[in-house]
């Protein structure tokens, strides 16, 4: 079968010439041993599988199953070279013509400069402690208002972080919500190990210690400062275009789905290849798939909320490419994007090729 954003689904689907339009209308006419060839296009929507079956790219990287509906809205200027839109829901992602924009946030960093230490975080100074925050950058930022908006703290191990709720901020001392802060329930692996008289004092094999912890501030629209930002808030969509750009001349796309698929079924002999996945995650949930096989696939931007109050919330609402099985092979896949778990594997008979 063959599958085309400009095919039919009244096509008969067994020719490139008359392909069908829909994935899944292709697959419900698909039996076991069967293959759907997919041409070059964006296809939207969340998929069903069948035991038996392949889906194939005739050009990898030129077939794109996408978790992105483009923004129907008009955007006005509001103030500073920031526009705003009527929204309805939560945006969990936006993209900028085809560019993950950034959450309004202090230290200013996009996307891509997630991982530069001094870009995405700044550090506290002495006298920081249990619920308490001074840094000699707060300067640039002392006359913000940051109601609403999330400290994220980063005193665990490697690049996590515990976000907590700004109390106040007078421009040299910001206060946040340590309520429950040491609980293993609400902050998850490290939670548990600090108490307020040694907060000061973890990560002493850090280079940034003793007594300075790394911190970025987020959630607020006093934050939205820096061409590539946005920021949600009743309804209201603020964004900061990149490059002085006008938001109605581009095309504003946002993730509203979480999963391409999302199967709670055992299937068996089922091969993907050369998909791109955007903006999606696959779950494949049953101890009982077995063969399934993802080759040349690559997925960007996996995952949905990216701001959570506590470490908890986050870990059970990431959602990362999750398979469960036996014989599950990912032959020579990317990655890229996770908020947080990109790929998680359970069960025996387990492949990874990079």
């Amino acid at each position: 079968f063959y599958v085309s954003p400009a095919g039919n689904d009244r096509n008969p689907g067994t020719s490139e010439e008359f392909p069908l339009r829909g994935v899944q209308h292709a697959i419900d006419r698909m039996q076991a041993g069967d293959t759907l060839v997919v041409l070059d296009g964006v296809y939207t929507g969340s998929l069903k599988l069948k035991s038996g079956i392949t889906i194939q790219a005739k050009n990898p990287r030129r077939a794109v199953f996408s978790g992105l509906t483009q923004l129907e809205t008009s955007f006005r200027e509001h103030s500073g070279g920031i526009y705003k839109a009527k929204i309805e829901g939560s945006l969990k992602q936006l993209f900028y013509d085809d560019q993950p924009m950034t959450w309004a946030r202090w230290p200013n960093a996009n996307w891509s400069e997630n991982w530069i230490a001094e870009k995405k975080w700044a550090k506290a100074a002495n006298g920081t402690g249990p619920g308490v925050l001074t840094s000699e950058a707060f300067k640039e930022i002392s006359s913000l208002d940051l109601e609403g908006g999330y400290c994220f703290l980063r005193y665990g191990k490697r690049n996590s972080c515990y976000s907590r709720t700004v109390e106040s901020f007078d421009g040299k001392t910001l206060h946040w919500d340590e309520t429950k802060f040491y609980s293993l329930r609400h902050t998850g692996q490290d939670g548990n190990k600090a108490t307020p008289d040694k907060f000061p004092k973890l990560r002493k094999s850090d280079e940034n210690h003793p007594n300075k912890c790394l911190f970025f501030l987020a959630g607020a629209y006093g934050l939205l400062d820096a061409p590539g930002e946005w920021f949600v808030s009743d309804n209201r969509l603020y964004l900061y275009p990149p490059e002085g750009s006008n938001p109605n001349e581009s095309v504003v796309w946002t993730k509203t789905i979480d999963y391409c698929i999302d199967e709670e079924e055992a299937v068996s002999d089922v091969t993907i290849k050369g998909i791109d996945v955007l903006a999606y995650s696959v779950r494949m949930a049953s101890p009982k798939n077995r063969n399934i096989c993802f080759e040349n696939v690559h997925f960007k931007y996996i995952n949905s909320e990216q701001l959570h109050i506590d470490r908890v919330r986050g870990d059970e609402e990431e959602k990362p490419v999750q398979l469960i099985g036996s014989n599950i092979r990912i032959e020579k896949c990317l990655f890229a994007g996770a908020m947080q778990s990109a790929l998680r594997l359970t069960g025996e008979d387990l492949h990874v090729e990079n």
